[in-house]
């Protein structure tokens, strides 16, 4: 819990020291499990579909987001859900982000950068099969990937609120659904003369 609050307050001091910034809430809704996993059997209650691909992972993210031009920015993202299991986990993310799409009421972005994943151990659960993927840390397992992403979708709602909709990547071989609201501040010090305007 306080390696989060440091993170947040990592993130809300980061948008007062560049040019343009946003901050989002999202609501995590559902996860995406595409590939074989041997632990599939395990995800019950929580499984969507008889095959365990659509899981109901509840969770809230908090990002910051810094620009110094209109088309790339870095991302900073944190997030808690309860996992396929219902058992405590998160991640952390970086991203160095690309604008694909801008028109005047919506945007498309991309990002790609590092993650940090981490959850509740799933040795405490009986028949649970060890995976190469985590490392064991007490009663927590973490696995650190050089390569994550994210998509997302922005729609102008106002001059400084959007809603948004992304896909995360929330566990090392699964993607989220997220929902929620992205709120931009126009930094007092600004000299980006390509950033987003709130005329």
């Amino acid at each position: 819990m306080k390696r989060i609050i440091l993170i947040i307050s990592f993130l809300i001091t980061s948008l007062f020291v560049f040019s343009q910034a946003n901050i989002s809430f999202k609501i995590l809704t559902y996860g995406f499990n595409p590939f074989n996993d041997l632990n599939k059997p395990l995800y019950n209650p929580n499984i969507l579909d008889s095959s365990g691909f659509m899981t109901y992972e509840p969770g809230l993210q908090v990002s910051a987001e810094i620009f110094n031009n209109n088309t790339t920015s870095a991302k900073f993202i944190t997030n808690y859900n309860k996992d396929q299991v219902g058992f405590h986990s998160g991640y952390s993310q970086f991203l160095i982000r690309f604008q694909i799409i801008d028109k005047k009421k919506y945007n498309f972005n991309i990002g790609i950068g590092p993650i940090m994943h981490y959850r509740k151990s799933w040795q405490l659960i009986p028949n649970y099969q060890a995976e190469k993927y985590f490392i064991e840390s007490g009663i927590s397992q973490y696995k650190m990937t050089w390569l994550s992403g994210e998509i997302e979708y922005n729609y102008r709602i106002h001059k400084r609120l959007n809603f948004s909709v992304s896909l995360n990547h929330i566990h090392p071989r699964s993607v989220g659904l997220y929902f929620g609201l992205k709120i931009w501040f126009k930094v007092k010090f600004s000299s980006c003369s390509t950033c987003h305007s709130y005329d």
